[in-house]
Parts: C-alpha cells; structure tokens; sequence
C-alpha cells in the first residue's frame, strides 16, 4: 500500500518516522510503519488487523499523528504531535489519520 518508504526521524521514544506515498496517492506522509510497532512489545497495542488483511495504525495511542511532508517540513516535529487540548475549551484534539497496509502473504 505504501511506496517510496523513507526514514526521516527516530524520536527518543525509538519510534521511527518515515516518509511514504499511498499507491494511489502522489501525496507524501509522513507516519509510522505497523510492522516497527508489531516488532515491539511496548507498541504493539497500537496497531489491529482488519477484517480485509490490512493492519491500521492508531496514532493516538502513541501520542501522535500523521503528517504530510509539507507540514513536516514547515513544523518539524510539532506536526507529527498531538497536543492536549485544556478541558473547559470544549474542544478535542483532532482524530488522527489511521494508516494501513495489508501484510505480505
């Protein structure tokens, strides 16, 4: 599902960034790849597999969420981030893009 697959960061955390493009898509993301969570006990819970075969991410439960590269290269790490939103504002943080790919057979 995804091409063009680049490492561009490793947060503190050891979790990896990459760059990517969907292969439908000439868009490019920035996010993380399901098989470096699944090799990871502490990380795992983050990623599910679909009925279709493909496993989806869920960014927040890792703190984060997807970019594209214009936002990363603009904001840096700020644009992968999720921030707290303080609890009187009524407001929530923004449901993060869940990425997917189907596991090779």
């Amino acid at each position: 599902m995804k091409t063009d697959v680049t490492l561009v960061a490793t947060l503190e955390n050891g979790i990896r960034l990459y760059s990517f493009r969907y292969l439908w898509s000439d868009a490019r993301y920035i996010g993380v790849m399901a098989q470096d969570l699944l090799n990871d006990p502490a990380l795992r819970n983050a990623v599910t597999q679909e009925p279709n075969g493909f496993y989806v991410v869920d960014y927040a439960r890792l703190g984060l969420r997807m970019a594209t590269l214009a936002q990363w290269q603009a904001q840096g790490l700020a644009s992968v981030e999720l921030r707290a939103v303080p609890a009187n504002t009524g407001q929530f943080p923004v449901n993060p893009t869940k990425s997917a790919f189907r596991p090779a057979r």
